[in-house]
């Protein structure tokens, strides 16, 4: 809780995250490929600025927790992928950033849609990459620039086997307005570690 007076334990401070941004360009190969003569494919924002392929969420809402420095902040909209006529359909929505310590963090996505080779994705709350950067505040403001994502194990499964764990991703930015006083909260995924889910069609 703020400003808990526990004995042995640093006060903790914390303030509300109230219309931040998350801009993202997946990876560069992958939207060439998608858009390139093999895929033959495209992509479609969904309440998601798209700009050439860079991505950018906005409205995200969280907490920010001041000392250590680490934070949660979702936001909605999607970005759907599609290819090969149909049978490769990626959706990544409702990403998710945490800052989980200093200069570290994660990128989470619900991740919906079919593979190649037929079988659906389903990845509710998947931490899709880890994040290493520099965060800054910023007069009012938690400031990320560039922050660099490297595709986690369940990132590789959802993203249809495309690129191995510990690919890099597109860079990271992000910027967390910081509001009023809130209750301290405890960063980690959403309802724990993932279960990645690939259910073949049959």
């Amino acid at each position: 809780t703020s400003a808990a007076d526990v004995p042995g334990q640093p006060t903790c401070e914390a303030r509300v995250i109230s219309g931040a941004s998350l801009t993202w360009g997946v990876k560069e190969s992958f939207r060439t490929y998608i858009r390139g003569p093999i895929a033959n494919g495209n992509w479609l924002a969904y309440n998601v600025a798209d700009n050439g392929g860079v991505f950018t969420w906005t409205g995200g809402n969280g907490t920010y927790n001041v000392a250590p420095a680490t934070s949660t902040t979702a936001f909605t909209g999607s970005v759907s992928f599609t290819g090969h006529g149909g049978s490769l359909d990626l959706t990544f929505a409702n990403p998710r950033v945490l800052v989980t310590g200093a200069g570290t963090g994660e990128l989470i996505f619900d991740v919906t849609g079919t593979s190649i080779d037929g079988g659906t994705i389903n990845f509710p709350a998947a931490t899709i990459a880890t994040l290493s950067f520099t965060g800054n505040v910023v007069g009012e403001q938690y400031v990320v620039t560039n922050a660099a994502a490297t595709l986690t194990a369940t990132g590789n499964l959802a993203f249809a086997d495309f690129y191995a764990a510990g690919t890099a991703l597109d860079p990271v930015s992000f910027t967390l307005p910081l509001g009023a006083a809130a209750d301290c909260v405890t960063v980690s995924p959403p309802g724990g570690v993932p279960t990645p889910v690939i259910i073949p069609i049959t």
